[in-house]
């Protein structure tokens, strides 16, 4: 079908040209674009998944393999009258998806269907190009070139596609208990969340999105000895003048769970100093209080949302798991 080696080559490179291309698009799109404004649309995996090799671009070439769907390998067996036949196209998907039993790739494998489908119509309009210049054939409107080549590539993806998402699926699955988590230390706290908070330009109303953002998702009683009864969040500041921080300690001193999670601790000061508010956030949290972790963040760093806090709690229990007595962790929670 593609008509020789050199074909074959162009085809390939412009694959794996498409592939690198369209793959760091969706992972721009899908973190710092479209992800930061609406959260529902954030994928970690989208920009930080690893490859494996060169299952992408497997995937993109077995849509391209659609345009000879009928093409058949003859498997022979003792004598003649014993064989097995087994379609091309069949065999590469089966090859294809042995890369997805190990790990989860649903991102690559998606850029690899996507640039193949891509690479197939532009290869049919090629060839049908070619094949009007030949005086000898006769010319076919181009929708009646293309049509069968969309059909048998999408045919393929249909059959692909569904088998990534199970995979993916079974890769993304919740494999931990809360309670699980509570167990890996018996400091009275386990999570400690220092917000840094500064007067902006504008008086954006951050802080209190923030911390609206981490509330939400615990509970306004949590249990005695549970998880989220050893977890707190320290708002600090060194302004004296701090018009949302005001507004945001009036709004949550009234809310069961500001109540419940929110200490509150201002400095006096008026100094621009980032490392000075950094180092005096870290030292007052860990001279005053007995906690497993300190999780430092601004006040512009809201977690996205249930599923995103749940990854927070995951990741902490896999440094458990895998890396007993590490120092510290980096977890990216969204932000602005």
């Amino acid at each position: 079908m593609l008509g020789g080696t050199r074909r074959f080559f162009h085809l390939f490179l412009g694959v794996v040209v498409g592939v690198c291309v369209i793959r760091q698009g969706l992972g721009v799109l899908f973190t710092k674009s479209t992800g930061w404004a609406l959260p529902s649309l954030f994928f970690n995996d989208a920009l930080h998944e690893c490859n494996q090799g060169l299952a992408p671009f497997l995937f993109a070439l077995l849509v391209v393999q659609s345009m000879s769907v009928d093409d058949k390998y003859i498997l022979i067996y003792g004598n003649e009258n014993n064989l097995v036949t087994i379609r091309k196209v069949a065999l590469q998907l089966i090859m294809c998806l042995v890369n997805c039993t190990s790990k989860n790739i649903l991102w690559w494998s998606l850029t690899g269907l996507l640039v193949g489908y891509i690479a197939t119509v532009v290869f049919q309009t090629y060839v049908a190009e070619q094949d009007d210049n030949n005086e000898f054939r006769r010319r076919k409107p181009m929708w009646r070139v293309l049509w069968p080549a969309l059909k048998k590539g999408a045919a393929v993806i249909s059959i692909a596609l569904p088998v990534l998402l199970v995979c993916n699926a079974y890769y993304s699955r919740d494999t931990f208990d809360p309670l699980s988590l509570s167990s890996i230390s018996d400091d009275q706290y386990l999570f400690t969340f220092v917000v840094m908070t500064a007067p902006r330009r504008g008086n954006p109303p951050f802080l209190t999105q923030t911390l609206d953002s981490y509330l939400i998702n615990w509970p306004a009683t949590p249990s005695e000895g549970s998880l989220y009864d050893r977890l707190q969040t320290v708002v600090y500041t060194h302004f004296s003048n701090h018009t949302q921080y005001d507004l945001a300690h009036e709004h949550f001193s009234a809310d069961a769970r500001g109540q419940h999670y929110i200490k509150w601790v201002r400095d006096s000061g008026e100094v621009l100093d980032q490392r000075l508010h950094v180092s005096k956030a870290l030292k007052l949290a860990a001279d005053r209080y007995d906690s497993t972790y300190i999780a430092l963040l601004e006040d512009d760093f809201p977690v996205c949302g249930p599923r995103e806090w749940r990854e927070l709690e995951h990741v902490v229990y896999e440094a458990n798991q895998r890396v007993p007595g590490h120092c510290g962790l980096f977890v990216a929670t969204g932000g602005r």
